[in-house]
């Protein structure tokens, strides 16, 4: 069995995908990602520096991905969604969607963590 570096596993993952996402485009089908950590302790972990207040996915350039998490307290689902400008602006003047949804989470606002702080 012939073993894959990190490098090569990414980019045969990058090909395929782009492939896939050729297909779709040609079938005149949108695509989305949706990933999800519910049901994972994360807020649970700590690495010697406490546990996490709030997690994200960092510089994503990507469009049309759905990040599902539990929130801190477990009450509820975090849905993290990156839309380009315009079908976001729709979006959030969705009125369905408002009946069940509290769109811009502040995590400033609920956490000890202030916009000077350094992490």
């Amino acid at each position: 069995m012939q073993e894959f570096s990190f490098k090569q596993g990414q980019n045969i993952f990058s090909e395929t995908n782009t492939e896939m996402m050729e297909l779709v485009s040609k079938a005149g089908a949108r695509h989305f990602y949706v990933t999800m950590s519910c049901g994972m302790p994360i807020y649970e972990a700590d690495f010697g520096w406490g546990k996490p207040v709030w997690l994200n996915v960092i510089n994503s350039n990507m469009s049309n991905l759905v990040i599902l998490d539990d929130t801190r307290e477990g009450n509820g689902i975090e849905a993290i969604i990156y839309l380009n400008e315009e079908e976001m602006a729709g979006f959030e003047r969705n009125q369905e969607l408002l009946a069940f949804a509290t769109l811009g989470h502040n995590i400033l606002k609920d956490s000890s963590i202030t916009s000077t702080s350094r992490l």
